[in-house]
């Protein structure tokens, strides 16, 4: 293939982050075979002679045009009064380069041209019109998106604090925004580099193939290290021209710093980059025990003198690829959960990840007094790194994704035959399997598929539930009562066998098997569809196509319940969370296909080859969860869930004991709603508290959402992603949670919903809202318009349907 790489920039020498991703583009696919000409800016801050990548050998070329992109005081302030683009982009857009770009495209073929990031794609609208004048046949046009631009300047401007300084933000945010939704759906692929980022851009409208494919790194690069690192100390290392570093610097420096010094004498602070600004190469050299070196020659060496790298990053978005330098060499890395976005970062196993001053000042407590095991931390990051981001395995990714595209399509049978196991009937919808087997089975009916269904079910299902379902199910539909004797057994076999967790036991049913076995004979499936591994178990020895939703990962959800549960219980579930994870790691190869709700569950399998395994999120019923707003408000704040549910309700005894007080000492009437099926004894209790209502089952949960002002889930354990968050965002309800649910939404913090941790953060942004009805209804109108974009049903499960398309080989 020729690849033709537009950039904003000379990718050389690949000092930063996004120098390192486009330089390592190159360098792989040239050493894979292919032709790659580099069509790049050259600005006069990263100013390069034309041989600067000849090191990369005969099948690399680069092409440049000079363009000044410096910033310019009086152009920025004529943009900002007379134009309606955003400066940041607009000092990219040049007319030479333009030029160079047609004349390239019209020269010889080309195959793919890869736009690297939004400062270019502009460029892919002149080119498009220039070929048709020229009635040339365009090739592939692919963006890889670094970042989502404006997703950054918006959480920048949520914490700036100066006035005009947040106005700014803001306007350029709302212009990278407008720019953004106009350009990057028309592109005929997106290479995205992070999966929250791929839910970004679902949510601007992108409808074309978003690949996940993350930067890489060229491992055989890495020096060895000549002496061990000094004790005691940390560093940070990052471009420091780039608002959210400097924005993560000064809060470190701020808010968790000066109490470590005070503490911890002996720790010393080491900070590198270009570009430092002046407060910083101000200071005396050691002051404080900081030491600013500026720029340095080698990032690798730099990284292996000191011990414990700082990533304190509270805006953007993309992969920082200093963080993957960091693992690849085998460092300690601590760092904020946004600072981690699209690593394969497990907390605890081969990264720390730690939000807000006071959990990063008790982290840095436990490393000074070696209470950190830093050598198992490192030697986990680096077996992540060389599993998931060297540059020969994402090479491969990213081919995979132009082959696809460039191969004619291939006719798919259809309709097809599929059998569907479920360990729930899915009706009523009142609990998150439920409703997205449910509604994942509508649609595939929709498509005209055959479905056979046979769910497991440990209560009578009754007339209404069967109506409902029936006629989604051509093909049968058929109930497997679980008796409790035979659930009994189930559970004591399941403990006397080494590695069966609990619940497979408890779902397994030697009746149910003989049932499972005599379907696949006389239905003769074309795919069998398989929900939750606690139903893998009766498609162990099935040869044929079969698909299994992991939906979430409850090994994690099992081991967050044991740290929070009382003493006694504790051995039962740590042994329950030992099988989990150990069962989940093995089912992936008993699986053609294999899918789950988020990436952030999917980096929780313990397993080499879990990024194989499909994110296919759950969706909204749009059509069923519409905003209300005439509806009486009875309540300020609402909770809904399946209350039952461990982290349900954990989160909900949270919220009424120790958020609610927080909120209602600054608004005194708040009243809380607590709604959903089954409430525990400890959340039937809430309702004695003052202010607190607990409602139990609602025939139409719509009720809960309409009559409150604020939807909050605080949540603390658990997996997946929340239904009831992508309800009540849906019903154009605002919306405050916690990092842990957002993760898996991929809502942008300030923009779609307030994200903050910690009972008084949870409390000051329900306030917020609360006192400002305006912009509550603001951030709800914002709200539903990120899930109608990114989370419709149709969309998610057709994902799922081409999966059952397209046979590919047992993972191993």
């Amino acid at each position: 293939m020729h690849i033709l790489q537009v950039c904003p920039r000379v990718p050389y020498p690949p000092h930063d982050g996004g120098a390192m991703a486009m330089y390592e583009t190159a360098r792989g696919l040239a050493e894979a075979g292919h032709r790659v000409t580099v069509l790049a800016i050259n600005t006069p801050k990263h100013h390069q002679p034309a041989d600067a990548l000849a090191h990369l050998g005969p099948r690399v070329r680069l092409v440049t045009a000079d363009v000044d992109t410096r910033l310019r005081p009086l152009a920025a302030l004529r943009n900002l009064l007379f134009s309606q683009e955003p400066y940041n982009v607009a000092r990219f857009i040049s007319a030479a380069l333009a030029d160079k770009l047609v004349e390239l495209v019209a020269a010889e073929p080309v195959d793919v041209v890869q736009f690297e990031g939004t400062f270019v794609a502009p460029y892919r609208a002149q080119l498009v019109l220039a070929l048709e004048k020229l009635e040339i046949v365009r090739p592939l046009l692919v963006l890889r998106a670094h970042n989502i631009e404006h997703t950054i300047w918006q959480m920048l401007a949520v914490r700036a604090s100066n006035p005009l300084k947040k106005r700014y933000l803001q306007s350029m945010a709302h212009r990278l925004a407008r720019l953004e939704g106009e350009l990057l759906p028309r592109f005929d692929a997106i290479a995205a580099i992070t999966e929250q980022d791929a839910t970004r851009l679902r949510a601007l409208g992108c409808r074309a193939p978003i690949a996940f494919i993350p930067a890489s790194y060229n491992l055989g690069r890495l020096p060895a290290a000549a002496t061990p690192p000094q004790p005691r100390t940390l560093f940070v290392i990052g471009s420091l021209n780039w608002l959210p570093n400097l924005e993560g610097l000064a809060w470190f420096l701020r808010e968790v710093w000066p109490q470590a010094h005070a503490e911890l004498p002996e720790l010393a602070l080491h900070i590198a980059g270009s570009h430092p600004p002046a407060d910083l190469t101000s200071r005396p050299p050691g002051q404080d025990n900081i030491f600013v070196h500026g720029f340095v020659a080698s990032a690798p060496a730099f990284m292996q003198q000191y011990e414990l790298m700082l990533v304190p990053l509270l805006s953007g978005g993309g992969m920082r690829v200093k963080v993957v330098e960091g693992l690849a060499l085998g460092k300690a890395v601590l760092s904020t959960t946004l600072g981690a976005e699209g690593i394969a970062a497990r907390d605890g196993e081969n990264i720390l990840l730690r939000d807000g001053a006071a959990a990063w000042l008790q982290a840095l407590r436990d490393y000074y007094h070696g209470r950190l095991p830093l050598a198992d931390l490192g030697q986990a990051a680096a077996r992540t790194a060389h599993a998931e981001y060297d540059t020969r395995q994402v090479t491969q990714r990213l081919l995979g994704l132009y082959e696809t595209l460039l191969a004619p399509p291939v006719p798919q049978p259809y309709p097809m035959r599929l059998l569907v196991l479920l360990s729930r009937f899915p009706h009523p919808l009142d609990k998150g399997d439920k409703l997205r087997a449910y509604y994942q089975l509508r649609y595939l009916a929709g498509q005209g598929h055959d479905i056979c269904l046979l769910a497991l079910s440990d209560e009578a299902v009754g007339p209404a539930a069967l109506a409902a379902v029936r006629p989604l199910c051509r093909g049968g539909l058929h109930v497997h009562h679980l008796r409790r004797p035979a659930q009994a057994l189930g559970l004591a076999r399941a403990l006397a066998t080494a590695g069966r967790p609990l619940q497979v036991g408890y779902f397994y049913s030697p009746a149910a098997q003989q049932l499972v076995n005599g379907l696949l004979v006389s239905f003769r499936p074309d795919h069998v569809y398989c929900q939750l591994i606690r139903m893998a178990e009766y498609l162990r020895g099935y040869a044929g196509p079969k698909t299994l939703d992991y939906m979430d990962v409850f090994s994690a959800g099992m081991a967050r319940r044991q740290a929070a549960a009382p003493a006694w219980q504790r051995p039962v579930l740590a042994l329950e969370a030992h099988r989990l994870a150990a069962y989940e790691a093995a089912v992936l190869s008993w699986f053609d296909h294999a899918t789950i709700i988020s990436d952030q569950d999917r980096q929780l399998v313990q397993h080499p080859r879990r990024d194989q395994i499909h994110v296919v999120p759950n969706g909204i019923a749009l059509d069923v969860f519409q905003p209300q707003p005439h509806a009486a408000k009875c309540y300020d704040l609402v909770f809904c869930g399946n209350m039952g549910y461990h982290p349900n309700v954990d989160a909900a005894c949270w919220l009424a004991e120790e958020i609610l007080p927080l909120v209602q000492a600054q608004h005194p009437q708040a009243r809380l709603l607590v709604a959903g099926t089954t409430p525990a004894p400890r959340v039937q209790a809430l309702a004695r508290r003052p202010g607190v209502a607990v409602s139990g089952w609602l025939p139409d949960i719509r009720q809960a959402y309409a009559e409150a002002r604020v939807f909050v889930a605080p949540m603390r354990v658990g997996t997946g992603l929340q239904n009831k968050l992508l309800e009540a965002l849906a019903m154009q309800l605002p919306c405050v949670t916690t990092p842990l649910a957002n993760n898996a939404l991929g809502g942008t913090p300030g923009q779609h919903l307030l994200v903050a941790e910690g009972a008084p953060a949870l409390a000051a942004a329900i306030g917020q809202l609360l006192a400002d009805e305006a912009a509550a209804a603001e951030l709800a109108r914002r709200g539903r318009t990120f899930v109608r974009a990114t989370y419709d049903w149709a969309t998610t499960t057709a994902q799922l349907e081409h999966l059952f398309e397209q046979p590919a080989p047992r993972l191993p």
